[in-house]
C-alpha cells in the first residue's frame, strides 16, 4: 500500500502523539482511572492507494477526510474510488468523549473486474471465469470507547458467473448477509443464497437455495438445502462445510431425480443411464479424496423403466458367477461390455451400500 500525506498532516501527527503521550486527557496529578478513547486532535486529509490483489489487481484510492470540531463534535468521511468501486462512509464523535455514530453512505462493487483479477490466484482450473453483478453494501451502528458496533450488510441480486472454457456458468444468483462488526472477522454471519439455473456440460439445475451461517473463515452450518435437478428435487439435512481445509460431508434426500445425473458420481461404471429415483444418499467431497458416495437407499421410480448401459468392464458382473448360471443367461457377458443394456424392474431396490 502506498501512502500519500502532506506534511502538514505529518506534523498534526506527530504533535499529536506527543500530547497523547504526555497525557493530553488530563494533567499529570489527575487521580487514575479508566483510558476513555478519544478521537484523534487533527484535522486534514489522508489519501492512499490499497491493491488488495497485490500490484497486478485493481488499485483502490481512498481518502480520509478529519474535519475541525464543531459544537464539540468532530466528523471523519472515507471515501474509495475504483471505476469498479465505490464507497463512502462517515463518522460523528463527540470531542469530549470519543463515543459517536458511523454509517456506510454508499457501497456498490462491481464483481466482474475483481473475479477476473482474482482468477489467476484461485488455480488454474479459475483461468476464463467472468462475472456480471453489483454488491450492495449498507449498515450503520455506534461507537464507544472507540468501538465500533451495529451491523454490516452485503447483498448481490441477479448476478452471473461464468466460465465460458470449461462450459459452465450459474445465472440469477442472489446473495444476502448481514455482519456484526464487533465480531469481524471470525464472527457469526447468517447468509443466504439462491440460484435461479446452474448450466454445466454434464448436468442442469435451478432454483437452488441455501440458509447457512458463516463461522469466519473455519466453516459454515448450513441449515437449509434444496436444488432442482433433472424434473427431481434433492434436499439435505443440516451439515456443515469445512473452510480449512475444504470438505463437506452430507445426507441427500431425492424426489424423483433423473438417473442420468447420478453418472456424475460413478463415471467410469455406467455410460448411459435412464429412469427416476428417490430415497437418500450420503455424498461426501475433499480436495484429497474427491467426490465419494457413502451408505443409501434408493428406489427406482415406478412410473417409467429404468435402464443401465456399463462402460466396456469385462468381469463386472460374471466374474463371480457360477458355470450354470452364465449357461442360462448367456447375455450377462453383453451387458458389461456394453454391448447390450440392462433393464431393471421398476419395483426393484437398491440397497445400502
Amino acid at each position: 500500500m502506498c501512502l500519500l500525506m502532506s506534511r502538514r498532516f505529518v506534523q498534526r501527527l506527530r504533535l499529536t502523539v506527543l500530547l497523547l503521550a504526555a497525557g493530553g486527557t488530563g494533567a499529570a496529578s489527575s487521580p487514575v482511572r479508566a483510558p476513555v478513547w478519544l478521537p484523534p486532535v487533527l484535522s486534514g486529509n489522508l489519501h492512499g492507494r490499497l491493491c488488495p490483489l497485490g500490484e497486478e489487481g485493481p488499485r483502490l484510492d481512498w481518502t480520509l477526510t478529519c474535519n475541525p470540531p464543531e459544537g464539540g463534535v468532530r466528523t471523519l468521511s472515507l471515501v474509495v474510488e475504483h471505476p469498479s468501486v465505490r464507497l463512502r462512509a462517515s463518522a460523528t464523535l463527540a470531542v469530549a468523549t470519543g463515543d459517536g455514530t458511523w454509517k456506510i453512505d454508499e457501497g456498490r462493487i462491481d464483481i466482474g473486474p475483481w473475479l477476473a483479477a482474482a482468477a489467476p490466484l484461485l488455480g488454474k482450473d479459475m483461468a476464463g471465469l467472468s462475472a456480471e453483478g453489483v454488491v450492495v453494501l449498507s449498515g450503520g451502528g455506534s461507537i464507544r470507547r472507540g468501538r465500533p458496533e451495529g451491523a454490516v450488510g452485503i447483498s448481490l441480486k441477479d448476478a452471473t458467473v461464468r466460465n465460458a472454457g470449461q462450459g459452465w456458468s450459474v445465472e440469477g444468483v442472489t446473495i444476502g448477509a448481514e455482519a456484526d462488526v464487533a465480531s469481524l472477522p471470525d464472527g457469526e454471519m447468517p447468509v443466504g443464497l439462491d440460484v435461479r439455473t446452474i448450466t454445466t456440460s454434464r448436468f442442469g439445475a435451478r432454483n437452488f437455495s441455501m440458509k447457512a451461517v458463516a463461522h469466519g473463515t473455519r466453516s459454515v452450518s448450513v441449515g437449509a438445502f434444496r436444488v432442482e435437478v433433472a424434473g427431481g428435487e434433492v434436499t439435505a439435512d443440516p451439515f456443515t462445510v469445512s473452510l480449512a481445509p475444504p470438505a463437506v460431508k452430507a445426507k441427500l434426500h431425492m424426489t424423483r431425480v433423473g438417473l442420468q445425473d447420478l453418472l456424475l458420481f460413478v463415471p467410469t461404471a455406467l455410460a448411459e443411464a435412464r429412469g427416476k429415483i428417490d430415497g437418500d444418499l450420503e455424498l461426501s467431497w475433499s480436495r484429497s479424496a474427491g467426490v465419494q458416495v457413502g451408505d443409501g437407499v434408493l428406489m427406482l421410480d415406478k412410473a417409467e423403466p429404468t435402464m443401465l448401459r456399463f462402460n466396456p468392464s469385462p468381469g463386472l458382473i460374471t466374474a463371480n458367477l457360477p458355470p450354470v448360471v452364465l449357461k442360462h443367461y448367456p447375455g450377462l457377458a453383453k451387458i458389461e461390455t456394453g454391448e447390450s443394456a440392462m433393464l431393471l424392474p421398476s419395483a426393484l431396490r437398491v440397497p445400502r451400500t
